[in-house]
């Protein structure tokens, strides 16, 4: 799955932002407020708790995983790598949301 070919600069988390601002990102220019920042800051706190978590208990089997589909040209990471009941390893994305946005998710 993994070719070392294949380039790409930006998450897969960016590919929705105007190319101005991806292109801002990939220099480390993105221009956060302090409050995208603690908002960012939690999420990844959730997130590395998580992934510490399927560590633990021996599901885990890889973390920030690099995966690709070279004849779509995509590379990416994924959160984390888990073996199904078939023993075959399947990427596992990791989201959290405030209790704000989910509420506007349900409405």
């Amino acid at each position: 799955m993994f070719n070392p070919d294949i380039s790409f600069p930006v998450g897969m988390s960016r590919l929705g932002q105007p190319a101005y601002e991806q292109a801002l990102g990939m220099i480390g220019l993105s221009d956060f407020s302090e409050r995208d920042e603690e908002i960012m800051e939690k999420g990844t706190a959730i997130h590395q708790m998580v992934q510490n978590q399927l560590t633990s208990a021996g599901l885990a089997t890889r973390i920030e995983a690099l995966v690709s589909e070279p004849r779509e040209n995509i590379r990416s990471y994924v959160d984390v790598m888990i073996k199904d009941a078939q023993g075959k390893e399947m990427p596992l994305e990791i989201k959290s949301i405030s209790k704000e946005g989910l509420a506007q998710l349900n409405s």
